[in-house]
């Protein structure tokens, strides 16, 4: 919740950012990975954070109130961090299509971005 509420208050940034970048003649190509690299990131550090919080807490409510055994699960907190980075980014695409048709299409709105995005150019 946090992490989409910070990417999505960093809309006007982004949309200058892409007015900035297509002025220097970057493709849309080119944007996209910078978009993809940047949510990644994001959603990587992110997983990392929740998962260092998720297993310390579970370390601490095994050990110490249930009187259990922990252990580490190496698979599945790799699998779980690549999830979320993966998520991240898929989650993200729909906000930089809005950023660029915002930032191409102007006060038109989504109609003249979304064509700009799918134009053969």
């Amino acid at each position: 919740m946090i992490l989409a509420s910070a990417i999505a208050g960093t809309r006007y940034r982004r949309i200058r950012e892409v007015v900035v970048l297509k002025t220097l003649g970057a493709t849309r190509i080119r944007i996209a990975s910078i978009f993809s690299i940047e949510f990644a990131v994001l959603g990587l550090i992110a997983g990392a954070v929740g998962l260092v919080f998720a297993n310390v807490l579970a370390r601490t409510l095994l050990l110490h109130a249930l009187h259990f055994g922990y252990a580490f699960q190496w698979g599945l907190n790799l699998g779980a961090w690549v999830a979320v980075g993966g998520l991240t980014v898929v989650a993200g695409g729909p906000l930089a299509i809005a950023c660029w048709a915002e930032a191409v299409g102007g006060a038109k709105g989504g109609v003249a971005g979304v064509r700009w995005l799918f134009s053969s150019k």
